[in-house]
């Protein structure tokens, strides 16, 4: 056998060899996104001018979707990127996602007046479900008092690709 064939035998193995392989895509957020049974934990804080104190508690389901970029996640309305260890943290507000469990604290409002949010719940669902109609910011405004206000987002993300669904 010439030279010039064992060379074209070699690059045909190599060829039929790599382009045999399954190559898997691979996103490290499939295993944040899906559906998420929480206890909302709400308490308000602040001067007496903000009104009476109040807290409320409740189960509610929140969706983790994918963000906007290849390493983002979209819970509770805020774009977020989670470290090594399943966290984000900015000023406010605290996130967690490990083993199929979420956690997450807000403190919202200004220094005077506001509400500690908390979520804790773990995931039910490893789907993400788009509802036609969708409420992207409710806002109201606790005991009567402009200065009190939470604003709740939905997780979910309305974009071209997702209405085209319906």
């Amino acid at each position: 056998m010439t030279e010039h064939k064992k060379i074209l035998i070699i690059l045909v193995l190599f060829c039929l060899i790599f382009s045999s392989c399954d190559k898997e895509s691979y996103d490290f957020r499939d295993e944040y996104v899906g559906q998420y049974q929480v206890v909302e934990r709400l308490q308000s804080y602040g001067f007496p001018q903000c009104g009476a104190p109040f807290q409320s508690v409740k189960d509610t389901i929140i969706t983790v979707d994918y963000g906007t970029t290849d390493s983002t996640l979209i819970v509770l309305g805020r774009e977020v990127w989670l470290d090594s260890t399943g966290c984000y943290y900015a000023y406010h507000y605290g996130l967690c996602i490990r083993n199929d469990s979420l956690w997450s604290s807000y403190m919202a409002g200004g220094l005077g007046c506001g509400v500690y949010e908390n979520y804790e719940g773990y995931r039910i669902s490893d789907k993400t479900s788009y509802l036609p109609s969708i409420n992207l910011v409710n806002t109201t405004i606790y005991n009567k008092n402009p200065f009190c206000i939470r604003v709740n987002w939905d997780s979910r993300v309305l974009n071209e690709k997702n209405l085209k669904k319906y």
